[in-house]
């Protein structure tokens, strides 16, 4: 996985794989949940987002808890769960 070598050789500490992607579990990446804040111009597009939305949210916190769940990694599953307490 390149981006960690060059981090590995360039003597960085730490290392943000960024946003999304179930491979980055497998990869020892625990996941994270964010927010993002859009701006639609177009009304009809605007309202099919914000019809959805919340059925989308769900379904990704639902599929984040799911790999971290799944993850090898202990801290992985313990950092969800405090994640999820807070």
């Amino acid at each position: 996985y390149t981006p960690i070598e060059h981090a590995i050789s360039k003597g960085i500490r730490y290392f943000n794989p960024g946003m999304s992607g179930e491979h980055k579990v497998h990869r020892g990446f625990c996941g994270t949940l964010d927010s993002s804040f859009l701006w639609l111009p177009d009304l009809r597009l605007d309202l099919l987002f914000r019809g959805n939305i919340a059925q989308f949210n769900d379904y990704a916190s639902e599929q984040a808890a799911n790999h971290c769940e799944q993850s090898p990694l202990e801290y992985c599953r313990q950092s969800w769960r405090k994640n999820q307490t807070l």
